[in-house]
């Protein structure tokens, strides 16, 4: 099970957490669940992009006023509410616990602190659909179309969204702050051309969050752009002409770089809010210091992704030797002095990253000596130790009842019967050592075969990696 105090920080680490923190943001510990709803791809309803074990709903057999109503989502808040992160909230609670302050995903809500209109949420983050164009090395099927038909060899996955599921959204739009949209590739869904139609009839002031490879920026795009309050954000993963295309299949940074600048100005002009996501990985983590420098330099945000799986791709398993590098080079790295918030904040998320770096490094012996001793270890015991982990963090987190251990085991064995036994033993040795809040909720939550292919290409391609 997971140290208490990822489940429940102490005083002092609430404390010094708060210090970080704007004064309008201090009334609550975490304003997710309290003003936001995000549509996963499975149907299933949560509170934010983080927390996938606290199911509020689905989609396809509730209505989103019964589920933003429902009493799942007030017990999630009233647990947050005592500083309490036990309802699949220990990612966060874990980070705050371990001084990780700028990283933790809960401080990326601080800004919904906004006076709520009613008693409807500030913001919906739409994941309701996986055409992509790209097949990136650290994605999967349920995420990218291409990877689902090219890598993964298997039909598209039904769609959960239809057209009804926008005529709900009339009674929401209109008192939202701000709608976000992923992917896929968000400029590729049809049906967020729907939402975005509607929302810019009856609420044109809300921004409009989109998170894109920028492959399609074209005339169409822009003019969108234009039209409403876009506001862009831009996955990139390398600014390397060579690199690019080895971690992200099928893009072109040239394409990608000028459809940047283009948005990159018309958001100057236009007062618009622009940023940069990047996956830090083993094929590209001597980027990361150029990633800050390049977006200080045009004074925009920058978040950084950790990549637990694929395992090639992961910087958490690379081993002392590596991780050690790794963390040399991140010392030496040097910025300007941070003239705005902005530059400031992009430079104390390296820090933070550099730090779990070395954290990864002083615990990479002993992660490696435990390997070796599930290596040792019987299929079968593996699988049961996997299984009793998963089931140990769901009555941790969600107070299951022991009866529904038997559940839990159908449901682990039924998943894993579907994969060759080779790749399960490695692709479960490594899935021992990720941060269970990571997975369970996938595991134990999401569709049966959105959840194979997952286990099933944990270990990927091996592909080159910087040293």
């Amino acid at each position: 099970m997971r140290a208490p105090d990822a489940l429940r920080p102490n005083k002092k680490s609430i404390e010094d957490y708060n210090d970080t923190r704007e004064k309008r943001a201090l009334a609550k510990i975490c304003h997710a669940p309290f003003s936001s709803l995000r549509f996963a791809h499975s149907g299933n309803v949560l509170a934010c992009s983080h927390n996938r074990q606290h199911i509020l709903g689905n989609i396809s057999n509730q209505s989103i006023r019964d589920i933003w109503f429902g009493d799942t989502l007030k017990e999630l808040r009233s647990h947050l509410e005592l500083n309490d992160f036990s309802k699949g909230c220990a990612l966060c609670g874990k980070d705050i616990a371990d001084s990780n302050y700028y990283s933790a995903a809960l401080r990326n809500y601080d800004y919904l602190a906004a006076e709520s209109k009613g008693n409807y949420p500030l913001m919906l983050d739409f994941e309701i659909g996986n055409t992509c164009n790209y097949e990136c090395i650290m994605c999967n099927g349920e995420y990218s179309s291409s990877i689902r038909v090219n890598r993964e060899k298997q039909p598209a996955f039904k769609q959960v969204y239809d057209k009804q599921f926008v005529a709900q959204l009339s009674e929401f739009l209109p008192h939202i702050n701000e709608a976000r949209f992923v992917g896929g590739e968000p400029f590729m869904i049809d049906l967020h051309y729907d939402i975005w139609d509607e929302l810019v009839k009856v609420n044109p002031k809300a921004r409009i969050s989109v998170l894109t490879n920028g492959s399609l920026v074209n005339q169409r795009i822009i003019d969108l752009f234009k039209s409403g309050n876009f506001n862009i954000s831009f996955s990139i993963d390398s600014l390397d002409k060579e690199n690019y295309p080895v971690v992200r299949k099928n893009g072109n940074l040239e394409r990608v770089m000028n459809g940047f600048n283009t948005i990159y100005e018309l958001s100057a002009k236009m007062k618009r809010h622009i940023s940069l996501n990047v996956c830090v990985m083993r094929q590209n983590w001597h980027e990361m210091p150029d990633f800050v420098n390049f977006c200080n330099t045009r004074n925009i945000p920058l978040v950084f992704h950790y990549v637990h799986y694929p395992f090639h791709t992961s910087l958490w398993n690379w081993g002392r030797n590596n991780l050690e590098i790794v963390g040399a080079a991140y010392d030496m790295a040097s910025f300007a002095r941070a003239k705005t918030d902005v530059a400031q904040l992009n430079i104390n998320k390296f820090k933070s990253l550099s730090g779990k770096v070395k954290k990864w490094a002083e615990g990479a012996d002993k992660y490696e000596t435990s390997k070796s001793e599930l290596g040792a270890e019987s299929l079968d015991a593996l699988k049961e130790k996997f299984i009793q982990r998963l089931y140990n963090y769901n009555v941790l987190s969600e107070g299951a009842m022991a009866e529904k251990k038997e559940e839990v085991y159908n449901r682990l064995s039924k998943i894993l019967a579907e994969i060759d036994e080779t790749v399960v033993r490695k692709s479960l040795t490594e899935m021992m050592f990720i941060p269970v809040e990571f997975i369970a909720g996938d595991l134990l939550h999401a569709p049966i075969d959105r959840v194979i292919p997952k286990i099933k290409f944990a270990n990927g391609p091996q592909l080159p990696a910087r040293t």
